[in-house]
């Protein structure tokens, strides 16, 4: 959105991301209204770091940290407003950056350069294609968030699944 936008920087951080993100809150309360009690609120990832985003790299990184700045404090006032839900915030940002930045450590050849090949066939990249995550990565991710690692309030998307409300 933040690249297709004829909005200013400063907009974008000051006007619309908080709308987005109460947006974002009004949906979830519709359906904590219409009985929904176990939710996953995710961030975003760094976007700068997408294969897609060939220049200001450090605005899209700013951009997506901004988001995730207003998503936190979302999940939080949810969490006090919606009582008798439970709410669980993952850190995807810190996720896939941890997966970029150290790359090889989780069998990785290449952090930047998409495979561009068919969905399933291994090719060593972090990115399947300019803009998404490969299969290998997205499991590693859904590994982390079922088990907890890069959550908050310390229950993992494994124990929400087997928790009564």
């Amino acid at each position: 959105y933040a690249a297709a936008s004829n909005s200013s920087s400063q907009e974008i951080l000051e006007k619309k991301i908080p709308t987005l993100v109460e947006q974002i809150g009004d949906a979830m309360k519709k359906l904590y209204q219409l009985g929904g009690r176990k939710f996953v609120i995710y961030n975003t990832g760094p976007l700068g770091y997408l294969p897609l985003i060939s220049q200001r790299k450090e605005f899209f990184n700013t951009v997506a940290r901004a988001f995730n700045k207003h998503l936190r404090l979302l999940s939080l006032k949810l969490r006090s407003q919606m009582t008798n839900a439970m709410i669980i915030y993952g850190d995807m940002y810190g996720i896939k950056l941890d997966l970029i930045t150290k790359y090889r450590q989780y069998g990785f050849k290449t952090a930047t350069v998409p495979c561009k090949v068919s969905p399933g066939i291994e090719c060593g990249s972090i990115f399947w294609d300019e803009a998404h995550y490969s299969d290998a990565a997205n499991k590693l991710v859904a590994s982390k968030l079922w088990t907890g690692d890069h959550l908050s309030f310390n229950t993992s998307i494994r124990d929400l699944c087997n928790i009564l409300i």
